[in-house]
């Protein structure tokens, strides 16, 4: 199963609704938020306070980022297994692989000057 999460009213997650044929885009959660919910199968879910490593200060100096929310992520999670892909606007949206404790692995090539 694969899954793509928003928040229901009663401070539940849900799948997204897809009754019309045309998908709706859910609404961001919090990390705090989405740590407090079981996983089944595969989701995806956005959120919008994610932080590498899970620093706390601010993400400044910065460029200016587009949708204002330089905090944006896509994560991927598994049932039954602690490790995560993120997908975070501060890394272009390249896959992070995330370890429990915070670490995480990427792929992505420096850039040459």
């Amino acid at each position: 199963m694969v899954a793509w999460w928003a928040p229901a009213g009663s401070g539940s997650l849900r799948a997204a609704d897809h009754s019309d044929g045309v998908p709706q885009h859910p609404q961001a959660v919090s990390t705090v938020e989405l740590s407090q919910h079981a996983i089944t199968g595969v989701s995806a879910v956005e959120v919008n306070d994610y932080a590498p490593g899970g620093y706390q200060g601010p993400l400044t100096p910065s460029p200016p980022h587009a949708d204002g929310n330089p905090r944006r992520a896509i994560i991927v999670l598994w049932e039954n297994h602690a490790h995560r892909f993120v997908f975070s606007h501060e890394a272009s949206y390249c896959p992070l692989l995330e370890l429990p404790n915070g670490a995480a692995m990427c792929n992505q090539p420096a850039s040459r000057i």
